[in-house]
């Protein structure tokens, strides 16, 4: 057979030239030796205790040891979000069911229908006492119109409280003070202390003591973001930039891309940002960025897709499931 050498994207690099090769399936030790090859550079990754998956128009889960998925809940879940003991979801308006942001036990049980909301969340973050989440602010037939967007609900349930004003909202943080928030490529905080406090009435962007930290618009649109201490972090393209959460910085490059593959889903902790890049192929990289000396690590291959990071582990959303993986 002759094949073309490219990278992860099928992007073939001047001078790369066709060859002729021959390919066997690798079965027994010899595959067991080509596989402790690949986990030696990339490391191991392991199914979590509790996979969550939305099969057949139900929330389900799947024991760490295998066997049947098993149902949590009988319904669709859009965004979703979770914590130590509950998952966070919303259900749309489909086969007659309310439009309604819900919550079931990680282990299981009884959904609790937190608030209904006419328009459908786009993310979800969640703190010790919220469930926040952004939606469109509206459409009036022409174009997107600017309207109370960013919310928040207690855990237990209860009123939406509206905290901001945006137009098309794709992101959302929390960090010990701020609720962050993105539209159109630029993001907004305001205080969580002080939400809701002040009605918002048609004051714009800047309704409810809004400040703009970073307009990402004048690079490649940073659709999704994360938040540490001091920075907010977002991929543009084949590139890392981050900007002060304070507000008024300029943004700087820190990291380019890894095998010419770019960057997105940033999840950031105190001494690095976790990334997954981007291709049209099977294979993906789980990038580190280490903050403190600016280089980057391959920590795992996998099909690529969203990340979540606690203190001990990476946690991977894969075609069989939530992959972990040791920090």
């Amino acid at each position: 057979m002759t094949v073309q050498p490219c990278d992860a994207r099928g992007k073939v690099k001047p001078g790369a030239q066709p060859v002729e090769a021959t390919a066997r399936v690798v079965t027994g030790p010899e595959h067991e030796a080509i596989r402790a090859k690949i986990v030696a550079k990339y490391g191991i990754m392991t199914k979590i205790a509790n996979v969550f998956n939305d099969i057949g128009g139900a929330l389900k889960r799947i024991p760490v040891a295998g066997g049947a998925p098993e149902s949590v809940a009988p319904l669709r879940p859009n965004a979703m979000a979770g914590d130590a003991t509950h998952l966070y979801f919303y259900t749309g308006a489909l086969g007659g069911e309310v439009p309604m942001i819900r919550r079931v036990p990680v282990a299981g049980g009884p959904v609790q229908d937190l608030t209904s909301t006419p328009a459908a969340p786009t993310a979800f973050a969640i703190d010790g006492s919220h469930v926040y989440f952004v939606r469109e602010g509206g459409f009036n037939g022409f174009m997107d119109v600017y309207g109370p967007a960013v919310h928040r609900v207690p855990l237990a349930g209860g009123s939406i409280t509206d905290i901001a004003i945006a137009s098309k909202p794709d992101w959302v943080g929390v960090d010990g003070a701020d609720v962050y928030w993105a539209d159109k490529g630029v993001v907004w905080k305001t205080a969580k202390a002080s939400a809701g406090m002040t009605p918002l009435g048609d004051g714009g962007a800047s309704a409810g003591g809004a400040v703009k930290v970073i307009d990402t618009r004048s690079f490649a649109k940073g659709v999704l973001y994360a938040v540490d201490a001091e920075h907010v972090y977002w991929p543009e393209g084949g590139s890392l930039s981050r900007a002060p959460k304070a507000g008024g910085g300029m943004a700087e490059q820190v990291a380019t891309e890894v095998d010419d593959l770019p960057f997105s889903y940033p999840s950031a902790d105190g001494t690095d940002v976790y990334l997954s890049t981007v291709s049209f192929g099977p294979v993906n990289r789980l990038i580190r960025f280490h903050k403190a000396d600016r280089t980057t690590k391959v920590l795992a291959t996998w099909g690529g897709g969203p990340i979540v990071i606690d203190d001990t582990h990476v946690y991977l959303r894969a075609s069989e499931g939530i992959l972990k993986l040791a920090k």
